[in-house]
């Protein structure tokens, strides 16, 4: 089954399972988004890699223990920036801004009777270019902007009692890509190493498509309140 499949119903979704140490209410971000490489003096490049290994655990409504659930990831990102004049600068970054990568082992219930737990992953890259100009006497301010294209994709299994009739839910959100741009301006002063920036940046929606399995009750349900709104409508007739 596909469908228009929203991010932010996926964030939310993320939320139920109990993973607000790995996907907190700082949303899904991972990087920071950080564009200091374009900020820096001159032709400047620089390349970031980052390994996190979180421990998750804690117990269920049923108390029953809950084992670390936080799988390990890694991110990287890197900037490039030189200066065209002394007024005019470009740039570009690459980032994976957001993400979440959660799986459920164990008895407890998230993991369903044939031992499967529940597991979510999110995966976004993200590239911008960017024009800054700088002005003022001394050339201290600089404002600077350009568009940014995102790409997201993420798979999300619902497993155990926790989840009712949707245990044995799953979806495959294919890749989508968007767009949508920064913009900032910044102020510097090296006579006393004074160096701030303030920095926008736009909403980007993302509307993938998504392929999902329903558990088998879950259609059953439907079925039986489709069954008894007929018989109800076949009384009043």
């Amino acid at each position: 089954m596909r469908h228009t499949f929203h991010l932010k119903t996926l964030a939310v979704a993320i939320a139920t399972l109990s993973v607000a140490s790995v996907a907190s209410a700082a949303g899904l971000d991972r990087s920071g988004q950080d564009i200091t490489a374009f900020l820096q003096d001159g032709t400047y490049a620089e390349a970031v890699y980052t390994y996190i290994d979180a421990d998750v655990t804690g117990k269920d409504t049923s108390g029953n223990k809950i084992d670390d659930i936080a799988e390990s990831y890694d991110f990287f990102r890197y900037g490039v920036k030189t200066d065209i004049n002394d007024t005019f600068s470009v740039g570009i970054l690459y980032d994976e801004p957001f993400g979440a990568a959660a799986d459920y082992s164990g008895d407890n219930n998230f993991v369903d009777a044939n031992g499967e737990g529940t597991n979510v992953e999110v995966r976004t890259e993200s590239i911008t270019g960017i024009l800054g100009a700088k002005f003022g006497e001394n050339k201290n301010f600089q404002v600077y902007g350009g568009p940014v294209a995102q790409r997201v994709e993420a798979d999300v299994k619902l497993r155990g009692p926790a989840y009712s009739i949707a245990n044995g839910y799953t979806a495959h959100i294919s890749a989508d890509q968007e767009y949508g741009y920064l913009a900032g301006i910044a102020y510097s002063k090296p006579e006393i190493a004074l160096k701030a920036a303030l920095t926008y940046r736009s909403e980007i929606e993302h509307n993938a498509q998504s392929a999902e399995v329903y558990p088998t009750l879950f259609f059953l349900d439907f079925q039986q309140i489709a069954v008894k709104v007929l018989r109800l409508r076949h009384q009043n007739q």
